[in-house]
């Protein structure tokens, strides 16, 4: 009777679906401008609860991003499909969902905004239904100082100064 009893709670915990953790470690963003990547494949009913870490700098850069899952009748979607994005001193920021053609996903809210430099944490979470992936996709430009445009600016001055001397002169 016990071994029934264990056969049962065991049949019962594998239709709840198992959790796997994945931490993928990018970097430094600044560095490498641009990413992309896939997720590990997931199983129906398998919940997912990654974590993407980055970071920005030494200067704050220009951020977009991307996740998405391809869902078809032979791939499975991503049911409670969230994503977030949390950073230094509590920064944390909400994606904004789509639905479109077979894909569903999640981008930047802004489109394009200023991360200041620091690590940040991109977690995705969410229940597989059906054999599934999801990517990931994200830029960063860094931003000049201010001091870059200033060295620019007197450099420009100086070859007009140049041009205008071997005019006149």
């Amino acid at each position: 009777m016990q071994l029934k009893a264990s056969l049962a709670a065991l049949a019962l915990s594998a239709m709840a679906g198992s959790a796997v953790a994945v931490d993928y470690d990018i970097g430094n963003l600044s560095t490498l401008t641009s990413f992309s990547d896939g997720s590990t494949t997931f199983a129906a009913g398998e919940a997912i609860s990654d974590n993407w870490f980055f970071s920005i700098g030494p200067l704050p850069a220009d951020f977009s991003g991307l996740v998405s899952s391809v869902y078809t009748q032979a791939t499975g979607l991503i049911e409670d499909f969230a994503v977030t994005l949390a950073g230094p001193e509590g920064y944390l920021a909400s994606w904004t969902p789509f639905t479109s053609g077979g894909v569903s996903g999640f981008q930047w809210a802004a489109g394009v905004d200023t991360l200041w430099a620091g690590d940040y944490t991109l977690t995705v979470t969410g229940t597989a239904r059906g054999v599934t992936t999801y990517s990931v996709d994200f830029t960063a430009a860094p931003i000049p100082e201010p001091e870059t445009y200033a060295l620019m600016l007197a450099g420009l001055d100086v070859v007009g100064y140049i041009a205008r001397r071997r005019r006149n002169g």
